[in-house]
């Protein structure tokens, strides 16, 4: 699975980013990778660790990105285990 530092909630603790401009380049990201998608499947990974997102002041502004990701019907919501379980049936041949 992908793991990115650009979408890393790890830059609130490294760098100046503020909650506002992290959820600012989810929003920009997802808008790309989902234009990008219409011809061919795209993978969009947000870290997130409860030291950062877990706290209740952070997490309100990532509640606002799923939101808005959520209101496209053509989006994949999955989890590690949900892409594991699709590859294997799509594409393992053993």
């Amino acid at each position: 699975m992908p793991y990115t530092f650009e979408l890393n909630d790890a830059r609130m603790n490294n760098a100046p980013c503020t909650r506002e401009q992290f959820a600012a380049a989810c929003l920009r990201q997802f808008n790309v990778l989902r234009e990008e998608g219409e011809t061919s499947g795209r993978v969009m990974c947000i870290a997130m660790h409860t030291s950062v997102f877990g706290q209740p002041h952070i997490a309100a502004s990532l509640r606002g990105v799923f939101a808005e990701m959520r209101r496209h019907d053509d989006v994949w919501f999955a989890t590690c285990r949900d892409v594991a379980q699709w590859w294997l049936k799509e594409h393992h041949h053993g």
